[in-house]
C-alpha cells in the first residue's frame, strides 16, 4: 500500500511532470539556437569572397595559437588549485589522526601506567606477606598466632 497522502502525491507528480516539460523545452530551445546559428554562418560563409574566407581562416588560427596557451595555463592553474585544495584537506585528516593517535597513546600510557602500579601494589604486598610468613617459620621460638588458635589454646 502507498502510504503517500493523495494531495502531496498529486503535488509530486506534478512537479516532476513539469521538470520533464521544462528539460524538453530548454532542450528544443537550444536545439533552436544551434540550427539558428549554423544557418547563420552558413548564409553569412556562403557569400563571402575569396579575401574575407583567408581574412577570418587567419584570425581563427591566430585565435587558436593564441587561445590554447591560455587555455593550458587556466587549465594548469585549475589543476593546481585543485591540488593544493586537495593537500591541504589531506593535511588537514593527517593532523587530524595524528592527534588522535597522541590522545590514543596517551589514554593507554595512562591505563597501562595504572594497571602496573596495581599490580606492583599487590605483589608488593605479596611478596612482604611471603616474606613474613616464610621468616616466621623459620625463625626458632617464634609461633604463630594462627597455631594457637587452631590447637584450642587460645589463652595461651
Amino acid at each position: 500500500m502507498d502510504r503517500e497522502d493523495p494531495t502531496a502525491r498529486k503535488r509530486r507528480l506534478a512537479r516532476e511532470r513539469f521538470a520533464r516539460w521544462r528539460a524538453r523545452q530548454s532542450q528544443d530551445t537550444l536545439n533552436r539556437m544551434r540550427a539558428a546559428d549554423n544557418e547563420y554562418h552558413l548564409r553569412k560563409r556562403e557569400g563571402e569572397s575569396e579575401e574575407e574566407r583567408q581574412k577570418r581562416l587567419a584570425f581563427f588560427s591566430e585565435y587558436c595559437d593564441r587561445i590554447h596557451p591560455q587555455i593550458a595555463i587556466l587549465v594548469c592553474s585549475k589543476f593546481a588549485a585543485d591540488l593544493h585544495c586537495k593537500s591541504a584537506s589531506l593535511s588537514r585528516q593527517v593532523r587530524k589522526c595524528e592527534t588522535s593517535l597522541q590522545q590514543v597513546d596517551a589514554s593507554l600510557e595512562v591505563t597501562i601506567g595504572r594497571t602496573c602500579s596495581k599490580f606492583a601494589v599487590s605483589l608488593h604486598y605479596k611478596v612482604i606477606a611471603n616474606y613474613s610468613k616464610n621468616r616466621v617459620r623459620t625463625q626458632p621460638g617464634i609461633e604463630l598466632a594462627t597455631s594457637r588458635f587452631r590447637s584450642g589454646d587460645a589463652n595461651h
